[in-house]
């Protein structure tokens, strides 16, 4: 699910990845699993294209959690600002467990 309203920048061809924009300028880049590259695309199907503009929540891939925990290396799903220099500060509010739409993960604070 998208974790805030941005436009799509980037979806990988292979499925495993998205990297999305704000209004703000923060770019963020969602990565299913580690090694997943590998799977091609296999047990991934993505409902966002570049250009694209979604709302926090909005579905972006879904994927078979099955299929990577037996082809991948990790079920690890990093969310990587990718330019955090335009930040003042990035609030972790990490609890340990998240629901997806619902749970506040990062709060981007800008200068």
């Amino acid at each position: 699910m998208a974790p805030a309203d941005a436009k799509v920048i980037n979806v990988f061809p292979t499925k495993h990845a998205i990297a999305l924009e704000t209004a703000e300028g923060l770019e963020i880049l969602i990565h299913i699993g580690l090694d997943t590259v590998n799977m091609k695309g296999e047990g991934f199907s993505v409902f966002a294209a570049e250009g694209d503009q979604v709302k926090s929540g909005d579905l972006l891939i879904s994927y078979s959690l099955e299929l990577v925990m037996v082809k991948a290396s990790s079920i690890v799903t990093p969310m990587i600002i990718t330019n955090g220099d335009i930040l003042k500060q990035l609030q972790h509010h990490y609890s340990g467990e998240s629901v997806a739409g619902k749970t506040t993960v990062l709060t981007a604070v800008f200068e």
